[in-house]
């Protein structure tokens, strides 16, 4: 048998029997399988949308401008995905089986309490990370329409951070966009990272192709 062999495992998923109504609800259920709707491809838009971001891009840009080389910063970031993917997929392993979501995982590590303030933890650093996409989202859709409608002068207001007005408004615009995908549960999110992901990739390619030009060639780019 391959020592890989339970990546593989059967799903094992089963509804408890007479529980703690304090301790279960509609979300802390199990997911049986016959109510699972990410397949592979839909698992890979996720990855897709992950990964071509433009915080991604930040990061490694970022490294560059600190002083790495272009191959020194990719190397850092695909070892560091690697560290961090160890760890995902022993915590998704039983979750995938069972069906369990993590603050139910949780329970056996941290105790019913415990296990609380871990989730509590976990949704303020969703959280924060929201905001960040956000505000990298709302500044893109503002330099989008900047660069259709040309610039924009405004001052910054002190009580808003000391960010200017389009800049709060279009972060405001790109959060209502988000929010109305999330209200719709985790099948919204699905169908719009399957039809995103190939728009993505696309725009990548289309990017790619458009620095090649500019640059005259790959050796600028690189260097």
């Amino acid at each position: 048998a391959s020592s890989f062999g339970w990546l593989t495992e059967p799903l094992a998923t089963r509804q408890p029997v007479n529980p703690d109504p304090g301790l279960i609800n509609e979300d802390f259920k199990p997911t049986e399988a016959s109510k699972r709707t990410f397949g592979v491809s839909d698992v890979a838009a996720l990855w897709v949308g992950l990964v071509i971001s433009v915080p991604a891009y930040y990061l490694a840009g970022s490294l560059v401008e600190l002083g790495m080389s272009w191959w020194q910063g990719i190397l850092t970031i695909f070892i560091s995905n690697a560290i961090v993917l160890i760890p995902m997929i022993l915590n998704a392993h039983s979750g995938t089986k069972y069906g369990v979501p993590f603050p139910v995982l949780t329970r056996a590590a941290f105790g019913i309490r415990g296990a609380t303030i871990v989730g509590v933890l976990r949704g303020l650093v969703a959280c924060v990370w929201f905001g960040i996409q956000t505000w990298v989202g709302g500044t893109s859709l503002l330099t989008l329409y900047e660069a259709l409608a040309g610039p924009i002068t405004a001052a910054p207001i002190a009580f808003l951070g000391g960010i200017t007005g389009p800049q709060f408004g279009f972060f405001f615009v790109f959060w209502c966009i988000q929010v109305l995908i999330l209200i719709k549960g985790i099948e919204s999110i699905r169908i719009v990272e399957k039809y995103s992901a190939p728009i993505l990739i696309g725009l990548s390619a289309a990017l790619l192709v458009w620095a090649f030009w500019r640059a005259n060639g790959l050796g600028p780019m690189l260097s």
